[in-house]
Parts: structure tokens; C-alpha cells; sequence
């Protein structure tokens, strides 16, 4: 393949979301009835994580965040607002685009009906 070829290529490989991200039925998280401040950052220190969602009946609705990445002392309980979900199906360049420009940390990647819920 010549330099010039490379750039008239048609066919791209498409990343999106789910190739880099965790499918939610992989997730850690805590159980709605265990979902204590104190008991939360234990979890997220331990495995060293900033976002711990809380598992309810109706499915998730709420996470455990620290306010300083990979700081455990100042964790806080937060409703999961709809700009925070974005189906599995997202381009990667959507989501490299959030984090740049919306100064997004994370995004929780979702079947893509649960966002009509």
C-alpha cells in the first residue's frame, strides 16, 4: 500500500463505546441497602475506583463519587443525571469529544433502552 492509498481508504474500523468501556453487568457496585457513605469508600478505595454505582430494584439511579479523583476521604452520593448515560453505541469520537469539551470524567454506558426509561 502506497502513502497515497492509505488515504483514499473507504472503509474505516469503527470504535465505539463498548470497545472501551464495561458493559454494566460487569460492573462493582453496592446494594442499595448497603449504600452508606463510609461502606462505599471502603469499596472504592480498596478497588480504586471514583464512580460506584448503587444497585436498586429498578436498576441503577444512583452512584458514589469522589469529588477529588483517587481521593476516598470526600466521597458523595449523586442522582444519575440523563447527560451522565450514553448508549454502548457511541462513537468514540462522541465520547472523547464529552470528556474534551464538556470536561466530562466518565460516562455510564447503558443498553441503549434504558435511556427511553
Amino acid at each position: 500500500m502506497t502513502e497515497e492509498t492509505r488515504f483514499l481508504r473507504e472503509s474505516v474500523v469503527d470504535i465505539d463505546a463498548a470497545v472501551v468501556g464495561i458493559n454494566s453487568t460487569q460492573w462493582t457496585s453496592i446494594p442499595l441497602t448497603d449504600a452508606m457513605t463510609d461502606h462505599a469508600a471502603r469499596i472504592m478505595s480498596t478497588n480504586r475506583f471514583d464512580i460506584l454505582p448503587i444497585e436498586s430494584p429498578g436498576g441503577v439511579r444512583e452512584y458514589f463519587q469522589t469529588l477529588v479523583w483517587n481521593d476516598y476521604s470526600s466521597v458523595v452520593r449523586r442522582t444519575i443525571p440523563h447527560r451522565d448515560v450514553i448508549p454502548f453505541t457511541t462513537p468514540l469520537w462522541n465520547v472523547i469529544q464529552g470528556f474534551a469539551l464538556e470536561s466530562k470524567e466518565f460516562y455510564l454506558l447503558m443498553l441503549t433502552d434504558f435511556c427511553a426509561r
